[in-house]
């Protein structure tokens, strides 16, 4: 049984959105300068909930979850994000520090891919006792922008030691 038909699935328009420029000759040596600028052009696009990520984490048994949280920061700690101290969230990276962040600003036809280690990071001064700071540390970051039809461009950020190195994928 079929609860969506192919022809309903469609219907639904595909990779709509205005792409802006892009310049890969004159990419930034670290990904957090890309990412800034590109949340900051979110923002005054006025995308709506672009502070909005996808969280991937995985379960004891190694099933993923996914869910949306809110970013909180991007620094040296790394992608930040708040949850209850109790929440399935914090007990699977406290069993699994790895996880998976996924940004997705639709009208700018941009997506950011997030991979790396967990860690709590710490609480600001009179935050609630049942409350948590998570920050993911990113060792592989890459940028999505749809272009006409299935054109895309990926610019793929990995990390080894402490450098960056930098690719343009098709």
């Amino acid at each position: 049984m079929a609860f969506l038909s192919k022809e309903t699935i469609d219907k639904a328009p595909v990779m709509t959105g205005a792409a802006p420029e892009l310049d890969t000759a004159a990419l930034p040596e670290h990904p957090g300068e890309l990412f800034a600028s590109w949340f900051e052009l979110a923002v005054e696009q006025q995308v709506g909930d672009a502070r909005a990520m996808h969280l991937a984490t995985v379960d004891k048994a190694g099933f993923p979850d996914a869910r949306v949280v809110n970013l909180m920061a991007v620094d040296d700690n790394g992608f930040s994000f708040g949850t209850g101290a109790g929440s399935m969230k914090s007990e699977q990276l406290e069993e699994n520090q790895v996880a998976a962040l996924s940004f997705y600003w639709q009208p700018l036809l941009r997506a950011v891919r997030v991979r790396g280690e967990a860690h709590l990071a710490p609480m600001p001064e009179g935050a609630s006792g049942g409350f948590q700071i998570w920050s993911v540390q990113p060792s592989h970051i890459e940028f999505w922008q749809g272009g006409g039809g299935h054109d895309a461009t990926r610019i793929q950020y990995d990390k080894t030691g402490e450098q960056w190195g930098a690719q343009v994928l098709g």
